[in-house]
């Protein structure tokens, strides 16, 4: 009896090269885009693109770079009452194979509108002894 089926051939070595790095590319791909969106800097990266904090997002302000301590004192918003008082360091970041930081905003801790204390507009991530970089409320006008 004669078999009439078309033979089977099994992949080459290439094509199976080939489909194995197509499915690495994906899986990496996948892993940083989870990175990106679950702590805010694409494996890699020096600085975070993003931080979370107090239920929202800021993100970084390219155009700032890095700044000295008098100068985010000087230069940025802060509600006149707080003009003398220090940066506040409200978390660190700190990311698995990634460089922690500690991160400030520039208002107290107990401000307060109405019976609701507030979220700061601006967060500082500290990249030196006395180097900041800008974070701005996703959405804000700053």
């Amino acid at each position: 009896m004669i078999d009439d089926a078309l033979p089977i051939y099994p992949l080459t070595r290439r094509t199976r090269m080939i489909a194995a790095t197509i499915v690495a590319a994906l899986v990496l791909g996948a892993v940083g885009v989870y990175w990106r969106y679950h702590y805010g800097i694409w494996p890699g990266a020096r600085y975070p693109s993003a931080l979370h904090y107090c239920h929202r997002s800021y993100n970084r302000d390219h155009d700032a770079g890095s700044r000295s301590g008098a100068r985010v004192l000087a230069k940025d918003y802060r509600p006149e009452q707080f003009s003398d008082a220090p940066l506040l360091q409200v978390f660190e970041f700190d990311a698995p194979l990634a460089h922690s930081y500690r991160v400030f905003r520039n208002t107290p801790e107990n401000v307060r509108v109405g019976d609701s204390t507030t979220c700061t507009m601006t967060l500082y991530l500290r990249t030196g002894a006395d180097r900041y970089l800008t974070y701005e409320l996703d959405g804000s006008p700053g």
